[in-house]
């Protein structure tokens, strides 16, 4: 299994976040032209509803491929936990949930995002192109969503909180990759995240 980048001068980067972004904004678009509460929150358990197919889906094709590993499909890294809370929170509300997708959630996905790197075996398979965007497009989206369709807030002093949970969810993701001898958050075979995004500063 080896990652694949999407740098800054690819002919695709451009128009695949601004699909991204294009989309993310028109659900919400939708979402604030519903005028009565009970059609939003039914709309937000459809949304809920997709997010939990795609992930259905996921492992599904990755069982199908040959390429399931419990090395690198368990979610046991931040955007793979911001995944899942996306999930239940579209059909449960939680506001410990909801801080940590407003402030862990958006940085990430905005960096993940302008440096796109997925998992790929070979050559042909596009499949995980477009679930990297539509996984991390949710993670964006989704705190922005019951921002502004549902009227959600973060909580005051809520930032430490989430601190020490990222903190704490850290240590014992990185715990488990270094004793398992497992690498669920790229320890072992890091991914150039960072020299990607100051390549694509450099570019521009």
């Amino acid at each position: 299994m080896e990652f694949r980048t999407l740098p800054f001068e690819s002919p695709l980067w451009f128009p695949t976040i601004a699909t991204t972004i294009l989309v993310g904004c028109i659900i919400i678009a939708i979402g604030l032209s519903l005028s009565n509460r009970d059609h939003k929150i039914l709309f937000t358990k459809y949304i809920g509803l997709f997010l939990f197919a795609r992930l259905i889906s996921l492992h599904s094709y990755e069982i199908g491929t040959g390429d399931w590993s419990i090395y690198h499909n368990l979610p046991l890294h931040l955007c793979g936990l911001s995944s899942i809370l996306c999930i239940l929170i579209m059909f449960k509300y939680n506001q410990k949930m909801f801080n940590f997708l407003a402030l862990i959630g958006i940085p990430s996905a905005i960096h993940s995002i302008i440096t796109p790197q997925w998992m790929n075996s070979y050559e042909g398979h596009a499949f995980r192109f477009y679930e990297f965007f539509v996984s991390h497009g949710a993670i964006l989206f989704i705190p922005l969503f019951l921002m502004f369709v549902l009227g959600y807030r973060v909580s005051k002093d809520s930032a430490l909180n989430v601190f020490v949970q990222c903190v704490i969810f850290s240590i014992f993701s990185g715990a488990v990759n270094f004793i398992l001898n497992f690498d669920w958050s790229n320890f072992k075979y890091p991914v150039d995240a960072v020299g990607e995004f100051i390549h694509n500063a450099n570019y521009l």
